[in-house]
């Protein structure tokens, strides 16, 4: 009997431990992925940020860096959008990023207008379309990185989920599993002193008859 329950015990352990692996791995995948995301939302901003400070300065030598920045944060933003294509590959996610990639298309346009306005000294067009144009495309990107953000973290509460009611069901099981083996084993038990008792009564009621004289 203690044999069978350690059995179980055992099987249960390798089980749980099992589904608490596969569990954590799901979180740890799609909170790297929920990372990169924040790191592109950084790089949009700073190049949002640094649009807007081209336009409040006349001193070329900072207009310069300032594009320059812009230009590393571009960067920063194509490699995290890549490492996301490359680890993004459920059906959601794909059309999630398509959709981010669709937004980018008009807001690169309008920040290149805007350079284009501030190098030329042209304060007044620059910030038209920073507002009118810029801004409104960058609220579309952000939009559908706060959409893949929200969809992975969707996806790790499900996934929490699923694997908190496997991990109940595993457990109801495993002592579902050590009942039937407690039974079993005090049934195999009684059928085993009984095999042993009920000849050891007959051996006593016939010593005691002959030891009466019934012979």
């Amino acid at each position: 009997l203690l044999l069978i329950a350690a059995a179980i015990g055992a099987i249960g352990a390798r089980a749980l431990q099992a589904n608490y692996r596969s569990a954590q791995a799901i979180v740890e995948e799609n909170n790297a992925k929920i990372a990169i995301l924040q790191r592109e939302r950084s790089a949009l901003l700073q190049i949002w940020t640094s649009a807007r400070d081209m336009i409040l300065t006349t001193d070329p030598a900072l207009r310069k860096r300032l594009q320059d920045g812009i230009g590393v944060s571009r960067a920063e933003y194509g490699a995290a959008n890549k490492r996301l294509a490359e680890i993004m590959q459920e059906p959601d996610e794909k059309a999630g990023l398509a959709r981010l990639e669709e937004s980018i298309v008009p807001a690169r346009a309008a920040f290149n207008k805007l350079f284009e306005a501030a190098n030329a000294n042209d304060v007044p067009r620059a910030a038209e379309v920073l507002f009118t144009l810029a801004r409104p495309a960058q609220e579309v990107v952000f939009a559908a990185v706060q959409s893949l953000i929200e969809l992975e973290e969707k996806k790790t509460s499900a996934a929490i989920a699923t694997k908190a009611e496997s991990y109940r069901l595993s457990l109801w099981l495993l002592a579902a599993a050590f009942v039937v083996a407690t039974l079993l084993g005090a049934a195999i038990a009684w059928r085993i002193t009984r095999s042993v008792v009920r000849p050891l009564g007959v051996a006593v009621d016939v010593a005691e008859a002959v030891a009466a004289g019934d012979l």
